[in-house]
């Protein structure tokens, strides 16, 4: 199911659901996805590219910027700059600016943001494991975590340091 708010546009290929489910968009839409393995729903922005994983969610994209709020399920977000996919679900919100490639992320109880420009990171409340996985995808390196400290809440932010620094302060 796909509701438009008015002046939305929305594109699909010539291939759409014979060989996969792609669409672009611009506007406010609000979609109601059935997951398909073998084809998934993929919504491109002008910003970011959003990867349905059977779900109900809002989109909202201009040139500008892309705002994603899911209402069931789950979706994967990845801006455009910095890369980083999120994996948003119930109740979570996903807002990208593209002109200061900034990520913002909230979820009940928790929030995070990341400015590409100015190298900054802020996490409130945020389980470990995530932190870890957005540092590891922000500074491209792997780092690990003992399982028994992934479920902890991290708060912090952080300007222009080195991974070395914020693993230390960690």
């Amino acid at each position: 199911t796909i509701v438009m708010k008015q002046g939305a546009k929305l594109q699909y290929y010539k291939h759409f659901n014979k060989t996969e489910r792609h669409i672009s968009m611009y506007g406010e839409i609000t979609f109601a996805v059935t997951r398909d393995q073998i084809k998934p729903f993929i919504v491109s922005t002008p910003t970011a590219l959003i990867e349905v994983l059977g779900t109900e969610f809002t989109v909202a994209a201009n040139d500008d910027e892309t705002r994603l709020s899911v209402a069931s399920g789950k979706v994967l977000f990845t801006p455009n700059d910095p890369t980083i996919p999120l994996h948003c679900t119930a109740g979570m919100k996903a807002h990208y600016i593209a002109e200061t490639a900034t990520i913002n992320m909230t979820a009940p109880g928790r929030k995070m943001e990341i400015n590409g420009k100015a190298r900054s990171l802020t996490f409130d409340n945020m389980e470990l494991k995530e932190v870890v996985s957005l540092l590891s995808q922000f500074y491209k390196i792997a780092i690990e975590l003992p399982e028994n400290e992934a479920e902890l809440a991290f708060s912090s932010s952080f300007t222009q340091e080195s991974i070395i620094e914020i693993i230390n302060i960690i």
